[in-house]
């Protein structure tokens, strides 16, 4: 007997010592883990797309100065025309450029901005530049000056603005291609190092889940080792019965007692009785 109360004491203690409740610190633990793997790779998510809107606003930006530079290509291409034709439907170039040149100059603001490159006035200057030496070359020519118009052209001061303008566009591209070979560095680096410690967290919180899903398992073996226990030593009859007040699970006590009070013989298990296939205790 006390053997058996001894086995009965170190099974309530252990029992007690793999209660969840004193590991009640893992779930909240894990959530936190968990979340904030979550959110770093929210976090990640965002920052990489809007590294990725730098990128594609510095390629716009790359885009624009080239159209720009074709735009003023267009103003010199209408002006000479005009210049050697003196007829006006020669300046179709030159309106269609001097007309986007505004609006193209703005779109490489806002797109230089956006990847955040500094354009300079140096471009828009030259531009503006640009144009407004040709249009005082083609008023020259509509006054009747055919050759003072030549003479203008053959000084060399739109040819020279030209190839400022087109030193100027190089200039800005290659900073737009830079900073967003930087950008891109950057968020490839940026990823990975989200991606491992977000990975991590999100492993480390479902390990501690699982350390609290087999901690509540063993807890759960024990409690029920520990009731067969008591069910096994108790010095009365103990039972259980379905609804229809069918034997369900008996202690050897219920046992000793049908088989000698009763003369019924019971199914034994291994520490308790329970109910044959029929559901009913045998006569002997």
């Amino acid at each position: 007997m006390t053997q058996t109360s001894s086995s009965l004491a170190r099974a309530g203690q252990s029992a007690l010592a793999g209660d969840p409740a004193r590991l009640r610190w893992l779930m909240p633990a894990a959530a936190l883990l968990i979340l904030a793997g979550l959110m770093l790779a929210g976090w990640g998510y965002g920052a990489g797309a809007r590294d990725q809107a730098r990128i594609t606003a510095g390629s716009t930006l790359v885009l624009e100065t080239e159209a720009l530079v074709s735009d003023l290509k267009d103003i010199e291409t209408g002006q000479r025309g005009f210049l050697l034709t003196g007829r006006e439907e020669f300046l179709e170039p030159y309106l269609v450029g001097s007309r986007a040149l505004d609006s193209r100059l703005a779109a490489i603001g806002q797109a230089a901005a956006a990847a955040e490159v500094t354009p300079g006035e140096e471009l828009r200057r030259l531009a503006e530049a640009k144009r407004d030496w040709a249009r005082r070359v083609i008023e020259i020519r509509r006054s009747g000056q055919a050759e003072a118009a030549i003479a203008a052209v053959v000084s060399g001061e739109g040819r020279s603005i030209m190839d400022r303008s087109r030193a100027a566009a190089s200039t800005l591209q290659d900073a737009a291609r830079a900073r967003s070979a930087t950008i891109a560095d950057q968020r490839n680096q940026r990823l990975v190092r989200t991606a491992a410690a977000s990975l991590g967290m999100l492993v480390l919180g479902s390990a501690l889940l699982l350390v609290l899903a087999i901690s509540r398992r063993k807890a759960e073996r024990q409690a029920n080792l520990l009731l067969a226990g008591v069910m096994e030593n108790a010095p009365a009859g103990v039972a259980f019965l379905d609804r229809r007040l069918r034997l369900l699970q008996g202690n050897r006590a219920l046992a000793d007692m049908a088989e000698h009070i009763l003369g019924v013989t019971p199914r034994r298990g291994p520490s308790c009785c329970r109910k044959p296939p029929a559901g009913r205790w045998t006569r002997s």
